[in-house]
C-alpha cells in the first residue's frame, strides 16, 4: 500500500528534475558596465558636438547640463539596456558559448540575442543563462554559410554612459555617438 505513493512521488520528481520549467528572460535586462564595440574603453572622453547630459538614466529626464564640441568630461562607467532582445530559431543541434559556458542546443529552441558585444561577439541568453559567441549577422534569415539556426529579430538596445565633469556635475548620456577618445585603440 504504501510502496504505490512512494512510487508515484518518485515518478513525479524524476519527470521534474528532467524537465525543469522554461525560465522567462526579464525585461528590460541591463548589462552594467558594458562597452559594447571593439577595444571600447571608459575614460576621459571628448565631445565632438554640443551635448545634452540628462539627470537621469530615462528618455525625457531634464538636462543636467551641457558640454559643448572640444569639451572633456570622464566616462565613468556604462550600461547597455535591451528592451526588446533579437530572437535565434535552432535549427540544427549546435553547442555555442565559450569553454566552460557552452550550451547544447537542439532544432526548436529559440535563443535570445541581447546585445552585440564587437569583434563578431554577441551576448546571448537561453533559459536563465548568457552565453557569448560570434554569431553576429546584419540580416534577418539565414546567415551565408550556415544552416544550423536563424535569425528572427535583431535587438532593440539603448546603450547609457554616466559622465562625469571636472567641476564634479554627474549626469547620462545616451547618445555615445558624440564622444570621441572612447576607443582604446585610437
Amino acid at each position: 500500500m504504501v510502496m504505490l505513493p512512494l512510487l508515484s512521488i518518485l515518478s513525479f520528481l524524476v519527470g521534474t528534475a528532467s524537465n525543469p520549467p522554461a525560465v522567462k528572460l526579464a525585461l528590460p535586462y541591463l548589462d552594467w558596465g558594458a562597452c559594447p564595440f571593439e577595444c571600447c574603453v571608459y575614460r576621459t572622453w571628448t565631445t565632438v558636438r554640443r551635448t545634452d547630459v540628462l539627470s537621469a538614466r530615462r528618455a525625457g529626464a531634464p538636462v543636467a547640463f551641457q558640454l559643448n564640441a572640444g569639451d572633456q568630461a570622464y566616462a565613468v562607467t556604462g550600461v547597455v539596456v535591451t528592451e526588446r532582445p533579437g530572437r535565434i530559431e535552432i535549427l540544427e543541434p549546435i553547442t555555442l558559448g565559450q569553454e566552460p559556458n557552452v550550451v547544447s542546443l537542439h532544432p526548436g529552441d529559440l535563443v535570445f540575442i541581447l546585445r552585440y558585444k564587437g569583434e563578431g561577439y554577441d551576448l546571448l541568453w537561453f533559459n536563465g543563462h548568457t552565453y557569448s559567441d560570434q554569431i553576429h549577422w546584419g540580416g534577418i534569415g539565414m546567415p551565408p554559410g550556415v544552416s544550423a539556426f536563424r535569425f528572427l529579430e535583431q535587438p532593440t538596445t539603448v546603450w547609457w554612459v554616466k559622465i562625469l565633469t571636472k567641476a564634479g556635475k554627474i549626469g547620462w548620456s545616451q547618445t555615445p555617438e558624440d564622444f570621441t577618445d572612447n576607443d582604446a585603440s585610437g
